[in-house]
């Protein structure tokens, strides 16, 4: 499979590869603007990548060369942020009901 440099990054940044070539994917991180982006991804998906924040936020405090704090405090905020969001969704009635 021969794809030219910026189709190939147009596609990992799409998914569309991921999407052409697994089952069922989903997954797609879109840029709205700079420096914001629209994810959409399976609740798998999610959980995946929110497991995988935590599980380096845990490496990071527990590092022997601790990361820039600045790095943790922002890992933290995205980590709360993101919490707070997903409390208030099951919180909001089901659409449609």
């Amino acid at each position: 499979m021969n794809r030219p440099v910026a189709q190939a990054r147009t596609e990992l940044i799409t998914g569309t590869w991921a999407l052409a070539n697994r089952q069922n994917a989903s997954m797609r991180v879109e840029r709205v603007r700079e420096n914001v982006f629209t994810v959409t991804a399976t609740s798998q998906e999610l959980s995946a990548l929110v497991a995988a924040a935590r599980m380096a936020l845990e490496a990071m405090r527990g590092a022997p060369e601790p990361p820039p704090a600045e790095a943790v405090k922002i890992l933290e905020r995205v980590l709360g942020d993101f919490d707070r969001a997903r409390a208030r969704l099951s919180e909001e009635p089901a659409a449609g009901g």
